[in-house]
Formats: structure tokens, C-alpha cells, sequence
């Protein structure tokens, strides 16, 4: 095992800390950040976040967490962005929110694999959610069979997300200031990475 639990618990939280301080720069308005693990709460705070505990368990049952706050809350749009993107930039986000304003009712951004790393949608409940195997087709596939506008976003920066060692030693080897990459770095992480990608 290269990493410890420890470490990836910070690795996580790191993670999520980067893809915060991108959406506290872009156009975005408000965050919510929704988790099964309130220990995730306190650090996070000082982003002004609206801190979700999650009530069931699953991706797309989170996600109807935070759909169904923003409903309440007359939220008129909402964009999902998972934890582990943390090579997302501001611009990407503003260029999400952008084609939105240019009329698309859905913006997609696909994963490496098939999945979904950024969805928008205006209103928040015009499409359900379908994250997990070939998330980006299924999501694609029902917005254009109920004629919703859907607008796609592709980004190098976006489709790369954490999910095995292989993506942490991508992120180590682009060209990036994250506070990630300098974690992976202080913790000697990418020593161990390096070793085992040989």
C-alpha cells in the first residue's frame, strides 16, 4: 500500500480544499458541500460553505441532497463538481457558467473514463442525475431526448480526477500550483508513486 488511510484522508481533504478556493474565485455565488463525514466540516468552514451532513448513501442520492436545498432555497442553477478535480481552474468554472448564460439549459464535462466531472444544470431539476458507469453518455443522451439544450465542456484539467495512484502520479507530473501536487510533495508521497509507476 502506498499511501496510509491517514494520508489519504488528507489527500481528500486537500484535494477539496483547491476545487473551494477555485469556486470561491469564479462567478459562483454560493457552495455547498455535501458529506458523509462530518469531520470534513470544521476545516472547510472558513470558505463560507453551506455544509450539507449527507442523509443517504450514494453520489446521486448526495447530489439530490443538494438539488432538493437549492429547490427550497429558490436556487435557480447548480453546478456539481466532485472533490477530486483539483487541477480545475476558475476559468473552467466561468466557462461552464458561460455557456449556461448563452442558453444551454445543461453543461457536461466529461471524466477520462466515460463519467461525469462537472454537470450544470438550469433549472436544477430539469434532468435527473445518472453518476456512475458512463455517467457522461447517459447524461448526455436523456438531455437531448427531452430536447433540453445541453452544451458540452472539455477540459484536460477536468477529465483528470483522483481515483487510483496512476492519477496521483499524473498530477505530480503536470505543470500545476495546487495545493495537492504540494502536499503529495511535503508528505514524500510522490517518492513512493514515482517508485511503483517504474
Amino acid at each position: 500500500m502506498i499511501m496510509s488511510r491517514d494520508e489519504r484522508s488528507k489527500l481528500t481533504l486537500t484535494m477539496l480544499i483547491d476545487v473551494l478556493n477555485v469556486l470561491r474565485r469564479s462567478v459562483i455565488d454560493d457552495i455547498i458541500v455535501v458529506s458523509s463525514d462530518s469531520e470534513v466540516q470544521n476545516p472547510i468552514m472558513e470558505y463560507s460553505v453551506n455544509f450539507l451532513k449527507e442523509s443517504s448513501i450514494g453520489l446521486n442520492e448526495a447530489v439530490k441532497q443538494a438539488s432538493d436545498w437549492c429547490i427550497t432555497h429558490k436556487v435557480e442553477c447548480l453546478l456539481y463538481i466532485p472533490a477530486d478535480v483539483p487541477l480545475i481552474t476558475e476559468d473552467d468554472i466561468n466557462c461552464i457558467v458561460e455557456l449556461c448564460e448563452r442558453g444551454n439549459q445543461v453543461v457536461i464535462s466529461p471524466s477520462r473514463s466515460g463519467g461525469t466531472n462537472a454537470l450544470l444544470r438550469k433549472p436544477v431539476n430539469v434532468i435527473p442525475t445518472f453518476f456512475g458507469s458512463e455517467s457522461f453518455r447517459k447524461h448526455l443522451d436523456f438531455a437531448l431526448r427531452k430536447r433540453v439544450k445541453v452544451g458540452i465542456y472539455e477540459s484536460p484539467r477536468i477529465t483528470l480526477d483522483v481515483d487510483s495512484i496512476k492519477d496521483v502520479y499524473m498530477i505530480s507530473r503536470l505543470e500545476n500550483s495546487s495545493t495537492t501536487k504540494r502536499y503529495l510533495e511535503e508528505a514524500r508521497i510522490l517518492d513512493r508513486v514515482t517508485l511503483s509507476s517504474e
